[in-house]
């Protein structure tokens, strides 16, 4: 069984996003050699990223195997943060250029090495598979929100201060989760 047997629904549920992202297609049995679980489950979390809003699609693939994708428009603009913190046009959100260390789990160091999240990226190999990425950006504001996009697999290592605001938003979205919900009277 793959160690991401383990994981929490929520965060399988992202992974699988992100392995759309990187990837072209994937198949259900992939998905479910690589988190170990049934064919209802994998099902059940593709139907939760839909009902999240999130586009993905299946077609058949060359033999019959349904292939799920990430729609191309949504890939190109989760891919990576070059639309916030400054791209190769140099666009940022306007604030003062800050060096951003990322460091990635081994999955999606795996996708990092095929791909450039951003014009300035440098990549440092960690010995336990991860990645470290640093960036020269144009400001934080934009890029938070890729980063909390990304919690399962990315941990901001620098700067500080943006690593504490990402701490903190995490600790309020944790208290807010762990209220029990209201639920309506039916009508």
């Amino acid at each position: 069984m793959s160690r991401s047997a383990k994981l929490t629904h929520a965060t399988r549920v992202q992974r699988i996003r992100e392995l759309l992202e990187s990837r072209d297609h994937v198949t259900i049995e992939e998905l479910v050699r690589e988190f170990g679980r049934s064919r209802r489950t994998i099902y059940y979390d593709l139907t939760a990223l839909q009902d999240a809003g999130v586009p993905i699609y299946s077609e058949p693939g060359a033999t019959g195997e349904a292939h799920w994708k990430l729609h191309a428009a949504a890939k190109r603009r989760l891919q990576g943060p070059e639309h916030l913190v400054g791209g190769e046009e140099g666009r940022g959100d306007g604030g003062a250029p800050v060096s951003l260390e990322l460091i990635f789990d081994a999955e999606q160091a795996r996708a990092l090495r095929r791909r450039q999240l951003h014009p300035s990226q440098r990549l440092d190999e960690l010995p336990d598979g991860r990645v470290q990425v640093t960036l020269e950006v144009s400001g934080t504001r934009g890029l938070l929100l890729w980063l909390l996009g990304h919690t399962a697999s990315v941990e901001v290592a620098h700067p500080p201060e943006l690593r504490e605001e990402v701490r903190t938003l995490l600790r309020a979205a944790l208290a807010r989760h762990s209220r029990r919900a209201h639920r309506r009277k039916a009508s």
